[in-house]
């Protein structure tokens, strides 16, 4: 199970939403309690620096990445996972999803905004044994620590998620 507080739930939508029509993406800093149950306690946000079509494909700044495992030497946090929208589809993973599974324990993120009834959010682990991946419950809690968010920019600042 992955517990989500609400404002970080909002703030992958409005982010999503922002970056479109293409993906954004971030990590996930939180930890991981009784071996099941993952609790996001902030997010990252990235650039988007994909070569590919950053409408239908992400990369995460491995700056970002360095910068930040630096930063949780020592804590109770970890990089726990990733995120990135899905501008015209559902939230399921894609086949690419599938092929860049690079690190089986993280949690996948996705942020889909092609269904028609609104954004939706979904969690996903990768299934080592069925070789694709296995759904997340997603439950909502109040923050322990302070957000990072997109929300937190500078003004004027551009999007996170935007490809530079």
């Amino acid at each position: 199970m992955i517990i989500l507080p609400d404002p970080l739930r909002r703030a992958l939508i409005d982010t999503a939403v922002a970056a479109r029509p293409h993906e954004c993406c971030g990590l996930l800093v939180g930890r991981t309690v009784d071996g099941t149950t993952t609790i996001v306690d902030r997010i990252a946000p990235s650039r988007n620096v994909t070569l590919g079509a950053p409408a239908s494909s992400f990369e995460i700044d491995p700056q970002l990445r360095l910068s930040l495992m630096r930063s949780l030497r020592g804590s109770s946090e970890a990089i726990i996972g990733h995120y990135h929208s899905h501008p015209r589809t559902t939230a399921e993973p894609s086949a690419r999803d599938l092929s860049r599974v690079y690190e089986p324990d993280l949690v996948w993120l996705i942020i889909g905004l092609g269904s028609g009834s609104g954004p939706e959010l979904r969690a996903w682990r990768y299934d080592q044994e069925a070789a694709g991946f296995a759904p997340l419950p997603i439950a909502s809690a109040a923050p322990t620590k302070p957000s990072m968010t997109a929300h937190d920019q500078k003004p004027g600042a551009e999007p996170p998620c935007r490809r530079s």
